[in-house]
């Protein structure tokens, strides 16, 4: 009698309903065995006691889910991948409600077969190409598990079998995709990025830039500002004769989600390329194994960077966003600093920085653009930083300056002018930017002197500098 007092009053429910049994499901994803070890022992001792309390009115499910797994699971104290532990604790949500959107679908999959096939991503391509008409959240729900699954290299095995990279790629570019769908891409992909290695010897990053991940932000950015470009020209014509305080509301939410989209692009070719600067050195006497991926360099940065600079910039001139222009001067600091084994910070303002070591090859009317939008931030928190970046890449520039020798003075005068007024912007940094900035009018004498004779400003900021301790 006590013993079926105890079972009556075992609160199966609640364990499920608050994470309880799904914090175990993860438990079992750790790569200590002893954690994994009690984690078994925990879900076995949790089925004991459920499938005998009479009050636990969904047992029936919760417990096909557990037989499920136990047959699932191949080897003693077995390490479970990420995604199917994720899998495992959004089901058990899911058995929990049947008004839930996916428990005729979570059903039908655990009665189909008595097993679930741990290599594999549980429902993907049933949830991802479904046809029905809750498609849409079928596919997010699919996304989010996936999202919170991605923790070690064996959950990238997993989705290279099943092309979740490319897959997430062409949603994120789908027309049909809302807001939301291409926020969960984007997180997916990142959470892809920051993966470590997987028994096979590729990491996140590393499959990424297989699929050409730096090329195709680029490209998908240039759509966005076509788009956003595209809806403005086209709010302009209907808000002729109708309320404009509407169409401002509506211009300003759709440029706010767009400007959302482009950093959070942004910050993937951050995660892409960062992990592995160690390793983008080109090495002629390397051969590339099964596994290697191509060099960044391979990707043609300089040319996707100016691309990716100038069509950023133009938007920006829309929607003068700080956050903007500082998550893109940060990214193309980042790219010109591919192939070194520097952090960005020892980059900026190391001894070691010298006129056209970086790897891109910006143009002056580019740089020109960043220099007058990152002075236009003056008063704001964003400006030293956004100011440093853009010194740091008229500096490292690898483009040949003097081919605006005789076309361009002005771009010339305008260079020079922003660089003075950059180097005694912070005390702080004087050594430094002092530095570095005499280094590279020193290497492109040829055009900066007669720039700097002929025009008293730039005379007097140039006797400043020379005057100035380092």
């Amino acid at each position: 009698k006590i013993e079926t007092a105890k079972i009556l009053a075992f609160p199966a429910r609640e364990l499920v309903s608050n994470g309880i049994i799904g914090y175990l499901f993860q438990s079992l994803t750790s790569e200590c065995g002893a954690i994994r070890n009690m984690g078994y022992s925990a879900i076995r001792r949790f089925g004991q006691l459920a499938v005998r309390t009479q009050t636990f009115r969904e047992r029936s499910q919760i417990i096909l889910l557990l037989r499920s797994f136990r047959f699932s699971v191949n080897t003693p104290n077995e390490q479970v991948t990420g995604i199917v532990a994720s899998f495992l604790s959004h089901c058990l949500t899911v058995l929990l409600h049947p008004n839930h959107n996916m428990y005729a679908e979570v059903n039908a999959f655990l009665l189909k077969r008595p097993w679930i096939d741990t290599s594999d991503v549980p429902m993907f391509y049933s949830t991802f190409n479904s046809g029905s008409p809750q498609f849409h959240f079928e596919r997010t729900w699919i996304l989010m598990i996936l999202n919170e699954g991605v923790i070690c290299g064996r959950d990238l095995e997993l989705l290279s079998r099943r092309h979740v990279v490319s897959v997430a790629m062409n949603l994120f570019d789908s027309s049909v995709s809302d807001f939301k769908t291409k926020k969960i891409c984007y997180k997916l992909l990142a959470r892809i990025a920051l993966c470590r290695k997987s028994e096979k010897g590729f990491s996140g990053s590393k499959l990424l830039n297989n699929m050409g991940c730096v090329a195709w932000v680029c490209s998908t950015i240039s759509r966005l500002v076509n788009e956003a470009n595209g809806n403005e020209r086209a709010s302009i014509m209907k808000s002729e004769g109708k309320n404009g305080n509407t169409t401002s509301e509506s211009k300003h939410h759709r440029c706010s989600e767009t400007v959302q989209l482009i950093c959070s692009l942004c910050k993937l070719i951050q995660l892409c390329i960062r992990p592995s600067k160690s390793t983008i050195k080109v090495n002629s006497n390397q051969k590339n194994d099964a596994h290697s991926f191509p060099s960044l360099t391979n990707l043609h940065i300089p040319n996707l960077a100016s691309v990716l600079a100038r069509n950023i910039l133009s938007f920006n001139e829309t929607v003068s966003s700080p956050t903007l222009l500082q998550t893109l001067l940060k990214t193309l600091v980042d790219l010109n600093n591919v192939g070194t084994d520097t952090s960005t910070e020892e980059f900026l303002w190391s001894g070691s920085l010298l006129p056209g070591q970086g790897l891109l090859c910006l143009e002056s009317d580019v740089i020109i653009q960043i220099a007058e939008q990152a002075w236009s931030l003056r008063g704001k928190s964003e400006f030293n930083q956004c100011m440093n970046f853009s010194l740091s890449l008229l500096i490292s520039n690898k483009y040949d300056w003097g081919l605006y020798k005789l076309s361009s003075i002005s771009n010339i005068e305008t260079l020079i002018n922003f660089g003075f007024n950059a180097v005694f912007l912070n005390d702080d940094e004087l050594r430094h930017r002092v530095t570095a900035f005499k280094n590279w009018l020193l290497f492109h004498h040829e055009f900066a002197s007669p720039a700097i004779q002929n025009n008293n400003t730039l005379r007097n900021a140039f006797l400043t500098l020379i005057g100035s301790r380092e």
